[in-house]
């Protein structure tokens, strides 16, 4: 099972992704309550070991574009599409606030000014980013799955069907 987040090499036909990828989205979730609870010093080490995530993200949809024959480069399309989506979302939730804080940050104000005037915007906003993020999540990650990505069912360059 671990293979399956580890290693990229292979295949991952749509039903095995469509569970991985649900998977992933639930631990996601999981690590963000206690951030949601306001226990900031293990909200802290959540958020590194959700940053982790991304490694086994990456590997899933190496392995599903495998399978439609496909290189393993074209795992950056999604990831790309959810980064700009996620920026959307944020722009939209936090209205002005969010390009106060680019343009804080841009026009040289320190990394403690622009972090406390990001927290004053996410302040009381927690669940429903949270919430949101993780619809967008599925909904990236089950429609390219199911419509953005054919389903080889031969043997292919990358290994034989799973």
């Amino acid at each position: 099972m671990l293979n399956t987040y580890l290693s990229p090499a292979g295949r991952m036909n749509p039903s095995d992704f469509k569970k991985s990828a649900l998977t992933l989205i639930v631990i996601g979730v999981i690590f963000s309550i206690p951030e949601l609870l306001g226990m900031d010093s293990l909200g802290a080490l959540a958020g590194i070991v959700s940053f982790a995530l991304l490694y086994p993200w990456i590997v899933i949809w190496i392995k599903r574009y495998h399978d439609g024959g496909k290189s393993g480069w074209s795992s950056l399309l999604p990831i790309i599409v959810y980064l700009l989506a996620t920026i959307i979302l944020m722009m939209t939730m936090l209205g002005d606030g969010f390009m106060a804080i680019i343009e804080a940050s841009s026009t040289g104000a320190s990394q403690a000014d622009t972090e406390k005037m990001a927290e004053e915007m996410v302040a009381g906003k927690e669940m429903m980013i949270l919430l949101a993020n993780t619809a967008l999540s599925a909904v990236v990650a089950l429609g390219f799955n199911q419509y953005l990505i054919s389903n080889d069912d031969h043997e292919n360059q990358y290994g034989p069907v799973t």
